[in-house]
């Protein structure tokens, strides 16, 4: 309740965690276009973008941000939102289970009596262990020889 906001300047961050944090409770963020929630963001809606290399824009984002604080407080529902369909517990079951049902046809792991994954070529004997991590869209899949 500190802050209405958060700035992200990052040139590069895959996936800046604290702009992730800031949903959770609501906070809209400015992000720079080359960090991996700015493929998430909806601007105006849940955030904003901006160019890395155009401090001019960063400067009129955060200008308008300071002049607005009811603007930035009413998107307090849409950043909530994008937490809950992207980074929740929910969403990341979810999309785990897709994403194993898609490279295994839907049960395959299930039907092999070694737990190996067919979907890959050539690895046939391969055990395969999935490890979730924080984040609902990455998977790591660790095969063990």
């Amino acid at each position: 309740e500190q802050c209405t906001g958060l700035v992200c300047a990052s040139r590069d961050d895959p996936m800046p965690t604290f702009v992730t944090e800031g949903l959770i409770f609501g906070k809209p963020s400015i992000v720079s276009e080359h960090t991996g929630t700015a493929g998430l963001v909806t601007e105006g809606v849940d955030g904003f973008l901006y160019k890395d290399d155009d401090p001019q824009q960063l400067a009129d984002k955060l200008a308008w941000a300071i002049e607005h604080p009811e603007a930035l407080a009413a998107m307090h529902e849409d950043c909530r939102r994008l937490y809950e369909q992207k980074f929740s517990n929910e969403s990341y079951v979810a999309t785990l289970t897709r994403l194993v049902k898609e490279l295994t046809d839907g049960d395959e792991i299930a039907k092999t009596k070694d737990r190996s994954c067919k979907a890959f070529s050539g690895l046939d004997t391969a055990p395969v262990f999935l490890l979730g991590l924080a984040q609902p869209l990455w998977l790591t899949i660790v095969l063990s020889f």
